[in-house]
């Protein structure tokens, strides 16, 4: 069994069949690989045209959907159909019944679930897009790269990085208090830069595939 995720920046092509899954391939996403032979392939994707270049190499692959068997609850108030697939397999690959479900990426995403139940969350831009967004905005300050210090940075590259990196940890802390204090599980690609700073968490780097791994043995 072959777990395909397809994120906004990167697809990631897993072996499901190991424990925990084993990750062997990395590409950008928009780029596919021709060369999986498995008959049973699983695809996740918060990217429309992505999946539709997937799904052209191998027609016979498994889209999950919202409406799969999760092994969580769903809160009625909940929009479900503004939910990405991503958040879902996030929160499906959980081991414990309630926590905060923190998703590093292009996006950090909190998503809330208490009692085996998915309350909500919220989504705010990562660290790169909050940087990219700045300068964008702010061309004077592109010769500053993010440099870790103190909170109170002393030259600019300090103050950038407080700024964001600090934005993403304090948010995430206070968010995680009006939850309710809930055990933290962090995912995604920006853990390793933001970790030192961070509320203490459980960190599982493929959360999404573990996720994919809980929903096949239910299909």
């Amino acid at each position: 069994m072959i777990g395909i995720d397809i994120g906004n920046t990167l697809t990631k092509v897993y072996d499901l069949t190991t424990h925990p899954p084993t990750l062997l391939y990395t590409v950008p996403t928009g780029k596919t690989i021709d060369n999986i032979e498995s008959k049973h392939i699983l695809i996740s994707s918060v990217n429309k045209p992505a999946l539709d270049k997937w799904l052209t190499t191998y027609p016979h692959a498994i889209v999950i959907t919202r409406d799969m068997p999760w092994s969580f609850r769903i809160a009625p108030d909940v929009n479900l159909s503004t939910v990405g697939i991503d958040r879902l397999l996030a929160i499906n690959g959980i081991s414990i019944p309630s926590a905060l479900v923190v998703m590093l990426g292009t996006a950090t995403v909190i998503n809330v679930v208490i009692d085996k139940t998915f309350i909500g969350g919220a989504i705010a831009p990562g660290v790169e897009a909050m940087h990219e967004g700045l300068t964008l905005k702010a061309p004077g300050l592109k010769k500053f790269a993010p440099k870790q210090g103190f909170i109170i940075g002393k030259t600019s590259e300090e103050a950038i990085y407080s700024g964001i990196y600090y934005m993403q940890s304090l948010w995430i802390d206070r968010y995680n208090n009006l939850a309710g204090n809930l055990p933290i599980v962090y995912t995604g690609g920006a853990y390793l830069k933001l970790q030192p700073i961070l509320p203490r968490g459980t960190y599982i780097p493929h959360l999404i595939a573990l996720g994919m791994q809980k929903l096949h043995s239910y299909l």
